[in-house]
């Protein structure tokens, strides 16, 4: 895959200012170099796992604010989820 190109697995609606998830579920894979990596999304209470080159969710030691213990983001509103920061970049 091609850095810093979004590419999206499942079935995707794009609409005029957001893209949005149509099937129950769905992928956004990016390959990304960044010290921070954020996202904006709106949710009722739904979980998002973000995994690391697609293997393991990330986890808390990488001092996202947004990440839970779990590993898990929850969609709570429209907002900006920050979702990793790393020290080694």
């Amino acid at each position: 895959m091609e850095p810093n190109i979004v590419y999206f697995d499942g079935i995707w609606k794009n609409n005029k200012d957001n893209t949005e998830l149509i099937s129950d579920d769905g992928k956004i894979i990016l390959t990304y170099y960044a010290k921070a990596i954020n996202m904006v999304a709106s949710g009722n209470g739904q979980q998002v796992s973000i995994l690391e080159n697609n293997l393991s969710k990330i986890g808390i030691d990488n001092h996202a604010i947004d990440v839970q213990k779990d590993g898990n983001v929850t969609g709570d509103k429209q907002r900006l989820y920050n979702v990793g920061l790393y020290d080694d970049y």
